[in-house]
């Protein structure tokens, strides 16, 4: 049997060991050590708007029913009834603003988890019923940043904020809290969920993976750097091509990334990218951003959508987030992309992965749309180019990484930082008993 604690101390900055990814205990040491004891996003608010709507959060084998129960509070609890055990909800969505009821026996919770309803309770008569508070439904902490609940099964987690250091600093400049869901797609994937993170957490890959980029330049992850248990990886350092003056190279750079993403340059970014075209032939890259900047807020709050005010240009570099362990945060003015990675709960070895993208919007223009799930690849092609072109690549390398002789990932220390820094943190805690 292939022990990931076999290859504990084989970790170097250039050189993960094959246990890390295709351990035999690995889903079980990730079950007890690493889920239940982190942060991770549960969902978006705007996906629970209404007291009583609940989104129903599945991680390994745990599912849980986040309820907004007020205006201003959000509850979680174990989606697990505590008569015989059955989930009390199996859609992913809905409204439980009467009650949260057992189809099984009828038991109805209130929606702070309290047992309001237990058919033929005489029937314990003469036998010792447990007390009626023992039979409340279990709560998990929760909290709110970035406009996403977050929740955690470690009563001795320390407070959200805490955790989330430096990123939630780094990032608060960026308003997330005030961005909403453009669209937001569910991807399952034959594939582990680790590989799939790591596809989404460097640049070094953009050359082989996403060619239609080379034309404006290299990118290089000299900034990549590790932030406590998280990292950043969007500090790169832009080569000029040289076929292609500043204000055409902005302009269509932008062009390629809002056409194939179809989400984080939207049309404020767009518009500043026209205007872009306006500036004198001679204009430096200075030139070019410095009038991008002033011209997208003013696009931005012509479209009645409120800009960012602490955000400043420094604090566009180093923007790329991964958040341990399964969270990656890739902000821009416009909006963003927000990743979830997590192992399917129902086929060992599978993975599914969250994909919102966020934006601003007008006071009452807010979209609601609907979640798209995509059971297969395959169904997925159409829907968002760029992202097309990342996943071609992860079936490979599951199959590729399956070889006998496959030992490991060599890594490039400068380019892929991320990636080593990710399995640093998860030793962290799955080393721990």
């Amino acid at each position: 049997m292939t022990s990931y604690l076999d290859g504990i101390d084989a970790l170097r900055h250039e050189f993960i060991p094959a246990s890390d990814y295709i351990a035999e205990d690995l889903p079980r040491l990730e079950r007890e050590r690493l889920w239940p004891k982190v942060w991770q996003v549960a969902c978006r608010l705007e996906e629970i708007p209404n007291v009583g709507d609940f989104v129903n959060y599945e991680i390994d084998t745990e599912s849980f029913l986040i309820v907004r129960v007020s205006d201003d509070e959000i509850r979680a609890f174990y989606n697990v009834c505590s008569h015989r055990g059955r989930r009390l909800k199996t859609a992913y969505n809905g409204n439980v603003a009467k009650g949260i009821a057992c189809r099984f026996h009828a038991w109805r919770f209130d929606l702070e988890g309290k047992v309001t309803y237990i058919p033929n309770e005489e029937g314990w008569e003469g036998c010792q019923m447990p007390e009626r508070d023992s039979l409340a439904l279990i709560q998990p902490r929760v909290d709110i940043w970035g406009g996403a609940v977050w929740l955690t099964m470690n009563p001795d987690s320390p407070p959200l904020r805490e955790f989330l250091s430096p990123a939630a600093e780094r990032l608060d400049p960026f308003d997330l809290n005030d961005c909403r869901t453009l669209w937001y797609k569910v991807l399952h994937f034959p594939v582990d969920w680790k590989f799939v993170l790591e596809a989404f957490v460097e640049a070094y890959h953009t050359e082989g993976t996403h060619p239609q980029l080379n034309r404006f330049g290299y990118t290089s992850g000299a900034g990549e750097l590790d932030q406590g248990i998280h990292s950043t990886h969007g500090s790169y350092t832009l080569v000029p091509s040289d076929d292609l003056d500043p204000r055409q190279r902005w302009h269509e750079r932008m062009k390629s990334l809002s056409e194939d993403l179809y989400s984080m340059f939207l049309e404020p970014c767009m518009a500043a990218s026209e205007r872009v075209l306006t500036l004198p032939e001679d204009s430096t890259d200075a030139d070019v951003f410095t009038n991008y900047w002033k011209w997208h807020r003013e696009e931005i709050e012509a479209r009645g959508q409120k800009w960012p005010e602490n955000l400043t240009p420094a604090d566009m570099a180093s923007t790329a987030w991964q958040i341990f362990p399964n969270t990656s945060i890739l902000p821009t003015v416009d909006g963003g992309l927000w990743y979830r990675f997590r192992p399917d709960p129902e086929k060992p070895g599978h993975s599914i992965m969250d994909v919102w993208a966020l934006a601003r919007f007008a006071p009452g223009e807010e979209p609601r749309p609907p979640r798209e799930v995509y059971a297969t690849l395959e169904s997925f092609k159409g829907q968002c180019p760029f992202l097309e072109q990342d996943f071609a690549n992860l079936l490979a390398v599951q199959q590729g990484t399956r070889s006998r002789i496959w030992k490991g990932v060599n890594l490039n220390p400068r380019e892929e930082t991320t990636v080593y820094h990710f399995h640093k943190a998860m030793r962290q805690y799955l080393a721990e008993d």
